[in-house]
């Protein structure tokens, strides 16, 4: 496992939150993941990156190739492979509901996958609670099922299955989702865990800050690509979109904190467009977890 040193950082002001009204076009983040009538040329794109798990060996096509060069990785990518499963198949168990802030509820389900981290087999994640302080519609709860993991909880397409999963030893992370009868549709998860190069490695490509610090300490890292579209929410969130040519758009959050033990996280989901909403749903969760967590 690579270890460096990790430099503090100043106390750093609280973060924005961001309010779960979609219809209110005063808030960027939701503005951003409108569709492209209302965005104009901003055509999204989908991708998928890979990412190392230490200890752990997950059976996805590679989502990206690389150029590599002391100038930075050149980035490009492909849809994952639906049919492509772990070599050993997490396992998705209904534990019950969980209760939304307008008492709504939706299916909750715990996790188990392959581990790096223990000798006996597969992990299992249990949800900690059964409440979640995130108000949604009926429209859109109906639609959504919640699912634990190592980092809390993740909403997803109700109707959607697990297709990939696994926690290496150092504590990164992949789940990947998708509709049953595969399509372009997908939704994936990644940390890096407590893996230092991984994280400004993968960082570089949402955040300026990350790619001078892989440079710096001479870890690989990204070049800036013209594929991704990025909007800074603050320091630590980027939402993004990524420009494709057919396939169902892609939008995303990456969270990174260069104090933190644990210094990346990404959400990406590709839906059709008139399912705008519910794609908003999901990484408005993400944004409110992770501000819930660092505030």
């Amino acid at each position: 496992m690579l270890t460096r040193g990790i430099r503090l950082r100043k106390r750093r002001p609280r973060h924005r939150r961001y309010a779960m009204a979609f219809e209110s076009p005063a808030r960027a983040v939701l503005a951003f993941f409108r569709p492209k009538a209302d965005v104009g040329k901003g055509n999204v794109l989908m991708r998928v990156v890979s990412i190392v798990l230490t200890g752990l060996f997950i059976a996805v096509n590679s989502a990206y190739s690389i150029a590599a060069s002391e100038n930075g990785e050149v980035y490009s990518f492909h849809r994952p492979d639906p049919k492509v499963k772990s070599a050993d198949i997490p396992i998705a168990n209904r534990v019950g509901d969980l209760e939304l802030a307008n008492s709504t509820q939706i299916p909750l389900y715990s996790l188990s996958m392959s581990s790096g981290r223990t000798e006996s087999g597969p992990e299992i994640f249990e949800p900690k609670s059964s409440k979640l302080d995130f108000n949604l519609g009926n429209d859109i709860s109906g639609q959504l099922a919640a699912y634990a993991h190592n980092e809390g909880i993740i909403l997803v397409p109700r109707d959607w299955v697990v297709k990939s999963a696994g926690i290496g030893a150092d504590g990164s992370m992949y789940l990947l989702f998708g509709p049953k009868k595969p399509d372009s549709s997908y939704m994936l998860y990644r940390s890096t865990g407590a893996c230092v190069g991984c994280a400004v490695d993968e960082a570089s490509l949402y955040f300026d800050e990350a790619r001078r610090r892989a440079k710096g300490d001479e870890f690989m890292f990204y070049r800036k690509s013209n594929l991704i579209r990025l909007l800074s929410l603050n320091d630590f969130e980027q939402a993004y979109s990524i420009r494709v040519k057919t396939g169902n758009p892609v939008d995303g959050i990456a969270y990174f904190d260069g104090a933190s033990d644990f210094m990346f996280f990404d959400v990406q989901i590709s839906l059709p467009k008139k399912q705008h909403k519910l794609a908003q749903a999901i990484l408005n969760q993400f944004l409110l977890q992770k501000d819930g967590i660092r505030r």
